[in-house]
């Protein structure tokens, strides 16, 4: 009960700066309660923490490593919470406001969770990590002094944070609130960064991907050849293919529908040799669910009729 009461105070105040007595409330009451074993507790508590963070920066920097470790190990609910806190805090101050050599960072707390300790295992963490991007500026040497801090932070924060893009996870919810700060970081131009733009865009267009795939392969394959000569249809299929995959095992499969329109393909024009072959080729190189497989074991064996056992893609399908 104090901590709802503690969060909805929070989220009513209009503060520049905490006020003593509740920089003490939340060292005698929310610290406490985020090693809570209830789940709700910890969840609750983190949330109030972060409201807290929101009216002082200090504190915030103070406790930005909490708020990424949570975000890794613990209940899907406490994650979700540690995450959105990360977001609004970088949306709110900045990635420069978590830098070493800002004002006011080289103060030291006894708390476990100092910036120093932060930018160590953020730096070991990011270690061996695919950098997506930094603020202004994506590629480059890093610059010395607090342009090069400020930039060594956002990678390696940025690194953590799209993680959750990825199947590794396995939880649609923490791969929707990581999109949706990540988008809004780029948004308020927070952060600059190619790459992390279009892996958002292939994140929200799979399917997208899958409706494109026979179009563009017919349209590549009729240009001329002067124009596109040097395109491979089998490593353009290949891409769309990986670019449409299932985040996660067992997950809803983009390629179930994409392999009924390929071999729907194959069958309306058996005849094109080339874009048959790799058709054929591309349906064995498709992740697929156990629901349409009743349907492409008919279209299969039509295929198998009509372009002959070597190109079938039935037995790679396991059909």
């Amino acid at each position: 009960m104090c901590l709802m009461i503690a969060t909805e105070m929070l989220k009513e105040q209009r503060l520049r700066k905490l006020p003593v007595n509740i920089k003490t409330m939340v060292d005698v009451l929310v610290l406490p309660s985020i090693q809570s074993e209830l789940p709700d507790i910890r969840d609750l508590a983190f949330c109030c923490l972060g409201l807290a963070c929101l009216h002082d920066v200090s504190l915030a920097r103070n406790h930005l490593l909490l708020f990424l470790q949570v975000s890794q190990v613990d209940h899907e609910s406490v994650q979700a919470t540690a995450v959105k806190v990360v977001f609004d805090l970088l949306l709110l101050y900045g990635f420069e406001a978590f830098s070493l050599t800002c004002p006011g960072s080289s103060s030291k707390t006894k708390t476990p969770d100092t910036l120093d300790q932060a930018h160590e295992t953020l730096v070991a963490d990011g270690e061996g990590k695919e950098v997506e991007g930094g603020e202004n500026s994506e590629e480059g040497e890093e610059g010395a002094g607090e342009e090069g801090e400020t930039k060594k932070i956002t990678q390696r924060i940025l690194a953590t944070m799209a993680d959750f893009l990825d199947g590794t996870y396995k939880s649609p919810v923490l791969r929707g609130i990581s999109g949706e700060g990540l988008a809004k970081l780029l948004l308020s131009r927070r952060v600059i960064s190619q790459k992390l733009l279009a892996r958002l865009l292939v994140l929200s267009c799979r399917e997208m991907v899958g409706e494109v795939f026979v179009p563009v392969l017919e349209a590549i394959s009729e240009a001329p050849a002067e124009s596109l000569r040097h395109v491979d249809l089998d490593q353009l299929a290949d891409y769309l293919i990986h670019l449409c995959a299932p985040q996660e095992p067992n997950g809803d499969s983009v390629h179930d529908s994409l392999a009924i329109s390929v071999a729907n393909a194959v069958l309306s024009e058996p005849e094109n040799s080339v874009l048959t072959r790799v058709y054929c080729r591309s349906l064995t190189h498709m992740q697929l669910s156990s629901s349409n497989k009743a349907e492409l074991l008919i279209l299969t064996e039509q295929i198998e009729r009509n372009v002959g056992d070597k190109r079938s893609p039935k037995t790679s399908l396991g059909l």
